[in-house]
């Protein structure tokens, strides 16, 4: 994942024609009428479930995910497993903003 600057907003999703589109979420207004968004590579065909996996595997390593998770079972007050928590739930209300259903 990658948080990259735009000079007018991004599509949400770009074909790139090669069986992969860029998925584009959490797009702000940056200074200078810029924007942000933060960008990941999606498999096609792109589904809600795709982009979700893409970008919590894109922020947290195979290892951080499994220690979160086995740290919230444990205690659901654990910082990192609200932190994982936390940006999953962010993940999926950016997509439902765009429509990514």
């Amino acid at each position: 994942m990658e948080k990259l600057i735009f000079d007018s907003i991004p599509e949400t999703i770009q074909d790139l024609g090669t069986g992969h589109s860029l998925v584009h979420l959490n797009v702000q207004e940056e200074a200078d009428n810029q924007v942000s968004a933060l960008v990941v590579r999606v498999e096609h065909p792109v589904t809600r479930d795709k982009v979700i996996a893409a970008f919590i595997r894109a922020q947290f390593t195979d290892d951080a995910r499994e220690a979160a998770l086995r740290k919230g079972i444990a205690d659901n007050t654990d910082p990192d497993y609200l932190a994982f928590n936390q940006y999953s739930e962010d993940v999926k209300r950016w997509c439902t903003e765009v429509g990514i259903v």
